[in-house]
Order: structure tokens, then sequence, then C-alpha cells
């Protein structure tokens, strides 16, 4: 009926003694008394602090290159040249217009 003789079977199902050094023991001690504290992420929808940490730098990078790229088309605008363009301190009279009035024809 059982294979082997009852020593054989105590060894096989023993548990070994290194399992109860006081090591492994007290690394086991918060898993078996203390519960795992499990809380909710604090989110709107889809939306958490951890993912919009991680997005910020790529938002704001996207937000800098389109903000570039509208001063770029807008530089050519009359208005734009003269309220923002010109007023600056060292750069406002790259942008003033220089050329005589009989030169423009619009």
């Amino acid at each position: 009926m059982g294979e082997g003789n009852r020593n054989e079977r105590e060894e096989r199902f023993a548990i070994p003694l290194s399992l109860f050094s006081f090591q492994n023991w007290f690394a086991m001690v918060p898993f078996f008394f203390n519960k795992p504290l499990y809380r909710v992420q604090p989110h709107v929808s889809f939306i958490t602090p951890e993912r919009t940490a991680k997005t910020i730098p790529a938002i704001s990078r996207w937000t800098l290159a389109a903000g570039a790229a509208v001063f770029l088309f807008a530089m050519q605008v009359p208005k734009v040249k003269s309220t923002i363009l010109q007023p600056i301190a060292f750069l406002g009279d790259h942008f003033k217009d220089k050329t005589p009035e009989e030169d423009k024809w619009l």
C-alpha cells in the first residue's frame, strides 16, 4: 500500500529547517500578521496622477513646438510685427519695414 517505508515518507514531506531560521521567519512576519493595505488611486476617469506626471514632459514639448510654429508663421502678419515683435529691445529693428514707399505695391 505505501511506497517506501515510514522514514522515507517523513523525509519527503518534511519542512526544511532553513525555513524556520530567524532571518526567514522575520521576513515572513509582516505577510502573516499584517494585511496588505490596498488603496484606490485618486483618478478622474482613467487619468491618474502617475499618468499625468509621465505625460507632462511630452505635452510641454509638443506645446512648445506648436507655439514656435505658430509664431514662425505669424511673423509675417503686419499686426504681429508692429505690436509684438518691434517692441522687443534688441530684435525690434530687424522687424521694422525699411522698404521705400515707391517699392510697396500692396
